[in-house]
């Protein structure tokens, strides 16, 4: 009977350790919560900034936003806490972006990341003039 005891503590201590260096492994590193626009979205308004939230403050930035063509989208960028933003220097008003990201967390690591979206944004020249059909 003092065997079983004895490999059942052995057990529990084994699961505890185990349990206890996954859960801290999951937290050494920051976490994308959210962004905007979001994965795969396709908004219908200009986009005159791309934000992304992490789970923690984060620190030295930086993205890199392309359009379909591959081209570089110039902008500037900014970081205060957990919130990461780029704002293009023209507002994005049509075609695929892909956003390509990477942030330092608090333990020192790079995390990276990428994610796109889509933008098509009604042509403001084809609305009606009063009077006329369009």
């Amino acid at each position: 009977m003092r065997s079983m005891l004895s490999r059942g503590t052995f057990v529990t201590l084994v699961v505890c350790v185990v349990g206890a260096l996954a859960a801290s492994a999951a937290h050494a590193h920051s976490v994308l919560k959210d962004t905007s626009p979001r994965g795969g979205e396709r908004v219908t308004t200009p986009v005159t900034v791309i934000r992304m939230t992490f789970n923690e403050t984060v620190s030295t930035p930086r993205i890199v936003a392309r359009d379909s063509r591959q081209r570089r989208i110039p902008g500037s960028l900014s970081a205060t806490g957990s919130i990461v933003e780029f704002r293009p220097t023209t507002p994005i008003t049509g075609g695929d972006v892909t956003v390509t990201w990477q942030v330092r967390s608090r333990d020192g690591h790079a995390i990276t990341g990428k994610w796109s979206f889509g933008v098509t944004v009604a042509n403001r020249s084809a609305s009606t003039t009063p009077g006329r059909a369009p």
